[in-house]
């Protein structure tokens, strides 16, 4: 993953939320304490993003972190099957260390490396499942 093409993702995707918001970059910046000029300077990446100016902004446009994060980064293809294989062949010749790694699983209620694949892949089906709002309409 390389950070400058992730950062210009989201602020292309802040870009288009702005435009969709009917809001002027000056009532923008004026809503989200910036100077101004400053909310252009951020678009373009002259400045370095912040999480603090992504979620200004947001907040000014009423659009939840979430959301944009959804939207920006879409959920990718499940590598916990792929990730637990490697587990497997790596473990090889160390089955003392493996078998103290699924007793300690096992205090979790996990008796072995499918059954937490199992849990895993459910986590992540329910996760899928969430709608942006969902999850930030969730109390702690």
């Amino acid at each position: 993953m390389d950070p400058k093409r992730e950062t210009q993702r989201l602020l292309k995707w802040l870009r288009f939320l702005i435009q969709i918001s009917e809001r002027s970059q000056q009532e923008i910046e004026h809503q989200s304490s910036f100077s101004r000029g400053y909310l252009s300077q951020i678009l373009n990446g002259r400045v370095e993003l912040k999480l603090q100016h992504v979620l200004r902004i947001l907040e000014t446009i009423d659009v939840s972190p979430a959301e944009l994060f959804f939207q920006a980064f879409p959920r990718r293809k499940s590598r916990v099957p792929e990730v637990l294989e490697g587990f497997r062949q790596h473990s090889h010749g160390f089955e003392r260390e493996l078998t103290w790694d699924l007793a300690r699983l096992y205090g979790y209620g996990i008796e072995s490396l499918e059954d937490l694949e199992v849990r895993l892949e459910k986590c992540e089906d329910v996760l899928a499942g969430l709608t942006p709002r969902e999850v930030s309409d969730r109390k702690s």
